[in-house]
């Protein structure tokens, strides 16, 4: 056979090895992925309001000198990231740790993201109970189950401006911050008598960190500027 012959001949032979091409199937429609619920939402029908007994609420009232903290019975199981918590504890500067063995008193803001602990900062900043005001805890049962502690014209240390502020837990996880009025008004540090306060808020669970996202706060959870009349509701994950 000529040697073009043979090539040719060689050729058909490989070609008649060949796998045969797999069938093509029509592509399977995608499901529509599920949509995540987002941490962070505008509540319904949610504002700064002074506990009252009104509507079932147990009311008690928490001795909080300036830098200490009290241990307090949530009244039912609170999940906190997949744990259930039944106490916890109120800081005078404006937290709740999640640990009942953090004793902090520490007076330092710190941005939502570089604590090392869980917390949640409602107005972590140098907050003194013991000038004035009250600080409550409130307790619903059935239905709308919750647990509230309400820091109630409590003022800033060494100042005058009295500041409101609540934060609600539910058994879920859910958490509901409420402001009502208040002033950061400025800081004096030494000399200095113009420096502008600054307060964090957010949730914190070790790595896990999620500042309040809107206006007035920063991506840090961070603000000079206390957010009056304004309400958030962190949905836990």
């Amino acid at each position: 056979m000529a040697k073009d012959g043979q090539a040719r001949h060689l050729k058909k032979i490989a070609k008649a090895k060949k796998s045969p091409k797999a069938k093509k199937f029509p592509k399977a429609t995608k499901s529509p992925k599920a949509t995540k619920a987002p941490l962070w939402v505008i509540p319904d029908d949610s504002a700064f309001s002074r506990l009252s007994t009104d509507g079932g609420t147990v009311v008690e009232d928490i001795t909080l000198l300036d830098d200490a903290i009290a241990i307090v019975n949530i009244g039912f199981d609170y999940n906190w990231f997949g744990n259930d918590l039944t106490q916890l504890v109120i800081q005078s500067n404006g937290q709740l740790f999640m640990d009942t063995s953090n004793d902090s008193t520490s007076t330092a803001v710190v941005s939502i993201g570089d604590y090392s602990g869980s917390r949640i900062a409602f107005a972590n900043g140098d907050l003194d109970p013991s000038a004035g005001g009250a600080v409550k805890v409130g307790r619903k049962s059935g239905a709308d189950e919750s647990f509230k502690v309400s820091f109630e014209d409590i003022k800033w240390y060494l100042s005058d401006e009295e500041n409101n502020v609540q934060v609600e837990l539910f058994p879920n996880g859910d958490i509901i911050f409420c402001y009502g009025s208040g002033d950061m008004g400025n800081e004096a540090i030494g000399d200095d008598l113009s420096l502008s306060r600054v307060m964090a808020a957010g949730v914190e669970n070790f790595d896990l960190a999620f500042p309040i996202p809107d206006d007035p706060f920063d991506s840090d959870g961070r603000t000079t500027e206390w957010p009056t009349d304004s309400c958030w509701k962190f949905q836990m994950p």
